[in-house]
């Protein structure tokens, strides 16, 4: 074997084994991410005229999870895991409260709605506790469900006294056990949720004085 031979053989041996270890890396992993729509979803706007009080809406509070981007499910009344490759956006506590502002001001109950970082005054404050934010897989493992669950408080902006208090907890189907079966069921819970708060907050303002 001449020594052209044995450089050529040599030559495509690396070449070999430059290509192996090219396929032995690691392929890179696709993080799908979801959304919760923050679009006001109202079949009328529930007032004529708005109640003369400007709402402030503080963050919503809630668990450390539900403050992450991680999409949670239950795959027992217990166990609560994230999935793996897929993630929110923005973290649930920010999507609702999102939401919520803009489902408020489109209703036209109130003068204005705002956040509470704006550094704008109100008469009224909703405060927002976020108990649940998840995917409920069944024990069968054959369906679940997304789940929306919170407790609201509203509150007087001078007296700082509660004026009323509600919790509502939503149930919409999923159509997949996956992430986004999850992300569909929990944006359509997160609507319903929306026009539950609507109606409450509705009767309860017919219930306060006219003027703040």
């Amino acid at each position: 074997m001449t020594k052209r031979s044995v450089a050529i053989i040599l030559c495509l041996a690396v070449v070999a084994l430059t290509v192996s270890a090219c396929n032995l890396r690691p392929k890179p992993v696709i993080i799908n991410t979801y959304v919760i729509s923050t679009k006001a979803t109202l079949n009328k706007v529930l007032v004529s005229k708005p109640y003369p009080y400007t709402l402030i809406l503080p963050p919503i509070l809630g668990a450390l999870p539900l403050r992450t981007q991680k999409i949670l499910y239950h795959s027992s009344d217990i166990t609560l895991s994230p999935y793996l490759y897929s993630r929110w956006e923005y973290a649930p506590t920010h999507m609702l409260m999102v939401k919520m502002i803009n489902v408020v001001n489109k209703s036209g109950l109130f003068k204005a709605a705002t956040y509470r970082a704006t550094g704008a005054h109100g008469n009224l404050y909703l405060e927002t506790i976020l108990l649940d934010f998840t995917h409920h897989l069944s024990p069968s493992g054959q369906t679940s469900y997304g789940v929306v669950s919170a407790i609201f408080l509203l509150i007087d902006g001078k007296t700082r006294n509660i004026l009323a208090s509600k919790t509502f907890t939503v149930k919409k189907p999923a159509p997949t056990l996956n992430a986004e079966g999850a992300a569909l069921a929990l944006n359509a819970a997160s609507d319903e949720l929306s026009l539950k708060l609507l109606a409450w907050l509705k009767i309860t303002l017919e219930s306060l004085p006219k003027a703040p």
